[in-house]
């Protein structure tokens, strides 16, 4: 019964992405000054930063949108696009990658990015293999903790944040201008995806917005993974709903509550109506929960 109940919440997004019809979707360029903005289309927010020493990206979206996404890069600027920044593995923020590479842009991720991409491996959740991208896909760029840029009039300061939706996520951070880019270690669309099997955990996730709150300030623009502009009020109230969540399924999992009964308790039920999407329900958000902590030994108990 889990598991079909797994299969037909996670099988959903991959219907609905295979039914979608890409001539339909529109390229939104969301302008936060004179040279930096965000495009919104399908898959994850793509920051750009655009000037006469040439376009920055960061995430690609789909494949399907690489020329809609071109076109609204030519508006911004002339210049040509020269980076590529990839915030984690997943495709709809690596979809791009091979299209809009094709010209000499240079594609930068964190090092597991790049392993991600090139191995394939199996996701319980999903049940499923995560299917390897061909090396066209592949940054040519990669680090290990921190990197910075000087692009434009801009430094840029990226930063790999272990173990949060994934274990190749990056911060982005247009420090001149003030401006974070998160990735899907922030979004705004209810209950976030931690990829387990990609090395995500609920502890990462929480001490992901740890860091942007030590990196971002009450004038901090804050573009999500998916949603719209945010602010660091919106990161502390994920950051309590993710703290006061992970308490309730971890002192059941302490208390030996199977999986099935954790969901069957309804825990969350308090959280259902502000958090609960689509894509991530509230009874799959306890399961990520449950198989991202890990319990010690409790003692009186073997």
């Amino acid at each position: 019964m889990k598991k079909a109940f797994t299969f037909l919440m996670l099988a959903i997004p991959l219907i609905l992405a295979a039914q979608r019809d890409w001539d339909a979707i529109e390229i939104k360029t969301n302008p936060i000054n004179d040279r930096i903005s965000y495009l919104e289309g399908s898959g994850g927010n793509i920051g750009v930063l655009h000037g006469p020493e040439g376009i920055m990206i960061v995430d690609d979206q789909y494949a399907q949108l690489s020329e809609k996404i071109r076109i609204a890069l030519s508006e911004l600027s002339g210049s040509d696009l020269r980076f590529i920044l990839n915030t984690h593995y997943h495709g709809d923020h690596t979809g791009g990658n091979e299209n809009l590479s094709k010209d000499g842009a240079t594609i930068v991720a964190h090092e597991n990015v790049r392993k991600r991409l090139g191995t394939t491996f199996y996701s319980d959740l999903w049940e499923r293999d995560i299917e390897a991208k061909p090396e066209s896909f592949w940054p040519i760029v990669t680090f290990k903790s921190e990197l910075t840029f000087y692009l434009n009039g801009e430094e840029i300061q990226i930063i790999h944040i272990p173990e949060a939706h994934t274990d190749g996520d990056i911060l982005i951070h247009f420090k001149s201008s003030n401006i974070l880019h998160t990735g899907d270690a922030f979004v705004r669309y209810g209950y976030p995806f931690i990829d387990v099997a990609a090395g995500g955990t609920m502890d990462g996730f929480i001490k992901a917005q740890e860091k942007i709150l030590e990196v971002a300030d009450a004038d901090t623009k804050i573009i999500p993974g998916h949603g719209q502009i945010s602010s660091i009020a919106d990161v502390k109230e994920l950051k309590q709903m993710l703290e006061e969540t992970r308490k309730i399924v971890f002192e059941m999992k302490v208390a030996r509550k199977s999986l099935n009964d954790c969901i069957s308790a309804k825990p969350l039920a308090d959280y259902h109506e502000r958090w609960n999407g689509s894509f991530i329900t509230s009874d799959l958000f306890v399961r990520i929960i449950y198989e991202s902590i890990k319990i010690g030994v409790v003692k009186g108990k073997k």
